[in-house]
């Protein structure tokens, strides 16, 4: 006790010192006028449990009215603020949201006069990795004359992440568009592709290329490569 007397009396000049400035600080914010000031701040979800994912993507920002001494209202409207969601709790399915000062971190003596909206659903679903197989899709005709016959596409098969309703809506495939318009031969061309759902992102690995396979039609010539002909190209004199 004697030992725990003398520390709390150690530097105790200090101590009234800083408690002095802190009371005088208190008081000269607290003998503001009161302000309000409202600004949009950015939603932060936390602790997101591992193998989950929002799919609610239209959710990123509320807006937040403060109220409070003057100089920490208008210092407010530059400070970053943010509304923090812990979801370290969450559990798939839909689930309301309802948003509180507790969420909101403020400065000293701010208080949070509104949140709007003060609710929000969200949606929690599992996220999945998996394989889809690639489907060759020709985009275009080839050359009169000629036909296509089909694709090969290296690799045949691409790596998918997203939540698991929105891969089960694909079904296992994902088609590619390969651009054939005015072929005449059989040839290897690059592809690349697009997800159909912002929410599922694909690993397709550098260089992948189709072998895309062109046959001429049975019964037809192949489309001739228009060019002047000397009759046409003639000087008008010399036809005579």
């Amino acid at each position: 006790m004697k030992y725990f007397g003398q520390r709390l009396l150690r530097h105790w000049n200090l101590k009234m010192l800083a408690l002095g400035l802190s009371l005088l600080l208190y008081l000269a914010i607290s003998g503001q006028p009161r302000s309000e000031v409202g600004l949009t701040a950015p939603i932060v979800f936390r602790n997101l449990p591992a193998g989950m994912e929002i799919t609610n993507s239209h959710l990123h920002r509320v807006e937040v009215r403060l109220i409070g001494p003057a100089d920490l209202v208008t210092r407010a409207a530059y400070t970053a603020i943010s509304v923090s969601i812990d979801l370290s709790q969450a559990t798939i399915g839909r689930h309301p949201v309802y948003l509180t000062q507790a969420n909101v971190s403020t400065p000293f003596e701010l208080h949070v006069a509104s949140i709007r909206p003060n609710r929000l659903m969200l949606d929690l679903e599992r996220v999945l990795t998996q394989r889809l197989q690639l489907r060759p899709e020709p985009i275009g005709t080839p050359a009169p004359g000629y036909h296509w016959q089909g694709a090969r596409l290296y690799p045949a098969w691409v790596q998918a992440t997203g939540p698991e309703p929105n891969l089960a809506k694909l079904h296992g495939r994902l088609p590619v568009a390969l651009e054939v318009s005015g072929l005449r031969a059989s040839r290897k061309i690059p592809f690349l592709l697009s997800s159909p759902d912002p929410s599922i992102r694909l690993t397709l690995p550098p260089g992948a290329y189709a072998e895309v396979e062109i046959g001429r039609l049975p019964g037809k010539p192949p489309a001739k490569l228009h060019s002047p002909s000397k009759t046409a190209s003639a000087h008008p004199a010399e036809r005579g």
